[in-house]
């Protein structure tokens, strides 16, 4: 997202192709195009063809080069044709399973079948929905598919989807790519997550009293926790650690960890954790972590795991997001009901010893705003007590669902802030920004998101800061929509910006959100109700 730090503290103060399974050399002259092969089903219940795929203007001549699942639209693309269409090297890694490609300027990337993680240089990426395969059903006519919209950030493509047509375009002058390509990917242990059931019961006692220094770690054990026990483990040998008491063991320590686990009241284990002290361990998913940059790492009971940072920012954020029920949107008889999450912010103005309000006083009237049919099910309603003692006086927004709490915080002088991101791909974020008393901190944002005013901000003596904007279209005299320019290809920046000023003094609302291209039509539905609802957030 672009950089709009100054403000923010104002307000709070892949790509993949395809191979086969028995070796690509024996199916180089194989494709997707195989002689005799049957066209694909239109009646696939979980998918989609009859996608036109384009690499640089030429058309790709398979009907299996795409797909669009029929859940949630997501494009799914095989690329081997891109990537040969580049001047890029392909192979099929029989005993790894591996889908590996070498860029022109030897880069190299590898792509396990349905996995969420890809390997860049060595290292090991999350990717968010994952790998897939589809068969043209000839012998060696089997395809590793990803989302398109990571092609464009691996690759570094311009990657364009014309939805009324079923056309995909992917254009990059060569096959290069470079060293930083994987920085807009997140690490598969930053984006760990609970499961729905999990209550992070144990890990708030254990991982609170986790600490990494040079050489060791530390950790004491919960004392006072019923059907809690601690070990520390290396290959087969235990020893049972004592609650209350601390201890330190070497980081490095090869196949080393400590395993904590508790109980439910029938003796079955309700929550486990494995810190390993050497990430390389063989003991650890075959030693695949090892090289990775990291000092330890957490595995839990699912078999996922995470960083101890991770750790600890998810325990921080737990229970910020409560469930509040559902709120409705649209005209009567045809309403869409969308689950309702009330926000557990910060509150400079909060009475001592009394814990704010998260939930409206009374039920929230229907919404005379319309949620598209097709999107209801990846959006959610969320709403901000923007008074800690609760009331009417609060925000409602909608969002992607799914998502977590950045940042949630209401000022003493009524400014208010909520940044969301998406758990998975921490890249892609939405976020909310409210300035209705602090005077010189609205002026200053006036004149940030409205160039036209910028010399009436300067002459009030607070400035804004320039954005690098793309595109701004006025909605009223008081209303804008921007985009801004993105990050890295296949990114999108926009929002909605309202401001008042003059005798009654000035005051100051935006919404804004970074995603991939794939969420355009959320994006375009956010952006909507923004403009439908920002005028009240004041």
């Amino acid at each position: 997202m672009p950089d709009v730090k100054r403000l923010w503290n104002i307000v709070l103060a892949a790509l993949c192709l395809f191979g086969s399974f028995a070796g690509f050399a024996a199916a180089q002259a194989v494709g997707p195009a195989a002689s005799g092969a049957a066209d694909p089903s239109s009646s696939n219940p979980v998918r989609q063809y009859g996608v036109s795929v384009y690499v640089n203007g030429r058309a790709v001549p398979s009907p299996y080069a795409a797909y669009t699942r029929r859940s949630d639209g997501t494009v799914y693309v095989s690329v081997r044709s891109i990537a040969e269409a580049l001047g890029m090297k392909v192979a099929w890694n029989a005993p790894k399973r591996l889908a590996e490609i070498v860029t022109s300027n030897g880069r190299k990337f590898a792509f396990p079948l349905y996995r969420n993680d890809f390997w860049f240089d060595g290292q090991r990426y999350f990717l968010k929905s994952g790998t897939e395969a589809e068969t043209d059903g000839s012998p060696w006519g089997l395809y590793v598919m990803i989302p398109s919209s990571a092609v464009g950030r691996l690759l570094q493509a311009d990657v364009r989807w014309d939805e009324p047509s079923r056309r995909l375009d992917i254009a990059k002058p060569d096959g290069a790519v470079s060293a930083g390509v994987a920085e807009t990917f997140a690490r598969e242990w930053d984006v760990w997550q609970p499961e729905p059931q999990d209550s992070l019961q144990l890990a708030k006692a254990l991982f609170d009293n986790v600490r990494i220094g040079e050489a060791e770690l530390k950790v004491t054990v919960p004392a006072g926790s019923e059907r809690v026990r601690v070990l520390y483990a290396k290959g087969a040998e235990e020893t049972t650690l004592a609650p209350g008491k601390t201890y330190s063991y070497r980081i490095g320590e090869r196949n080393a960890r400590i395993y904590a686990y508790r109980t439910d009241p029938s003796g079955a284990i309700a929550e486990e954790y494995r810190i390993w002290l050497d990430p390389g361990s063989p003991g650890l998913a075959y030693g695949i972590y090892g090289g990775q940059g990291l000092r330890v790492i957490i595995q839990d009971m699912h078999g996922k795991v995470a960083s101890l940072e991770r750790m600890k920012q998810v325990i921080a954020n737990f229970g910020k997001l409560a469930n509040c029920g559902t709120a409705d949107f649209g005209r009567s008889g045809a309403a869409a009901r969308l689950p309702l999450y009330c926000i557990a912010a910060d509150y400079g103005a909060s009475e001592p010893g009394r814990a704010p309000a998260v939930r409206p006083k009374a039920p929230l009237p229907a919404v005379a705003f319309e949620i598209p049919q097709e999107l209801e099910l990846q959006l959610a309603a969320y709403w901000m007590n923007l008074d800690p003692s609760g009331g009417e006086n609060g925000l409602l927004l909608i969002g992607p669902r799914g998502w977590e709490i950045v940042s949630a915080a209401v000022g003493a002088d009524g400014s208010a802030g909520m940044t969301m991101r998406d758990p998975e791909d921490p890249q892609q974020r939405w976020r909310v920004f409210t300035i209705p008393g602090c005077q010189g901190c609205a002026v200053s944002a006036i004149g940030t998101y409205f160039p036209s005013l910028g010399k009436w901000a300067e002459d009030q003596g607070f400035p804004g800061s320039p954005l690098p904007f793309a595109e701004q279209t006025p909605l009223d005299d008081h209303t804008i929509a921007y985009s801004l320019k993105p990050d890295f290809p296949g990114e999108t920046v926009q929002g909605i910006a309202f401001e008042r000023h003059g005798g009654g003094g000035s005051a100051f609302a935006g919404a804004e959100m970074a995603a991939e291209d794939g969420l355009l039509p959320v994006i375009k539905t956010m952006k909507e109700y923004w403009a439908y609802s920002i005028h009240s957030w004041l």
